[in-house]
């Protein structure tokens, strides 16, 4: 017996409705079955810290060479044609190239007058120590500043006497040595003397050698 054409006309919308239904189910399934991408839960993200010197200010000291330091100070005598002088020497890393300068404070009549004494500063060669700079009128204590000219650390040292206030005075590097007279250098301001760091204070001097 065959269904009437209405019938048959209902049967296939309903057919037609459900192989669309399941068509869009399985495609439905098959989106949701792909994989998502995994990501780690790793917290949040701390960024490093900035690094900073451990020794912020603190002047990098080395072994000095006493035998080669006494030879140079010998040569210089010679060369400035003076008699032997008692001395004592610091050493600091002026230049920050990781090898200590000598300064060396002469005590001896031949190097000395009323406003102070001559400081010399030698830095180490290939060669052994040559002389940057002769600074006279200096005196104990002497400290490095907290301040650079041209790569060169500032030196602070005591000046004065004879008719001139004793002070303090700051020798700043002029690009070929530090200035050759401490009395006519300014005085360092409170924060500079504040945040500089003593080399060589007031103390007996070493006597000079043959």
């Amino acid at each position: 017996m065959t269904a009437p054409k209405s019938q048959r006309y209902r049967l296939g919308r309903l057919c037609a409705q459900g192989v669309l239904l399941v068509a869009v189910l399985g495609l439905a399934g098959c989106l949701s079955s792909k994989s998502e991408p995994v990501t780690e839960d790793t917290g949040p993200i701390t960024l490093a810290p900035k690094q900073t010197s451990s020794t912020g200010n603190t002047v990098l000291s080395g072994n000095v060479d006493e035998n080669e330091l006494r030879k140079a100070i010998d040569r210089y005598r010679i060369i400035k044609q003076r008699g032997e002088s008692p001395y004592n020497f610091a050493n600091a890393d002026l230049n920050g190239d990781g090898r200590p300068e000598v300064l060396v404070l002469y005590s001896g009549a031949d190097w000395c007058q009323k406003t102070g004494c001559s400081l010399v500063v030698f830095q180490m060669e290939q060669t052994g120590y040559k002389v940057v700079s002769h600074i006279v009128s200096a005196q104990a204590p002497i400290m490095v500043g907290p301040d650079s000219s041209f790569g060169w650390r500032d030196l602070i040292v005591k000046t004065g006497g004879g008719g001139s206030p004793e002070r303090n005075a700051r020798l700043g590097f002029i690009g070929k040595g530090y200035p050759s007279n401490a009395l006519l250098q300014p005085e360092p301001t409170r924060e500079t003397l504040a945040q500089s760091q003593q080399i060589m204070a007031p103390a007996q001097t070493t006597a000079a050698t043959n």
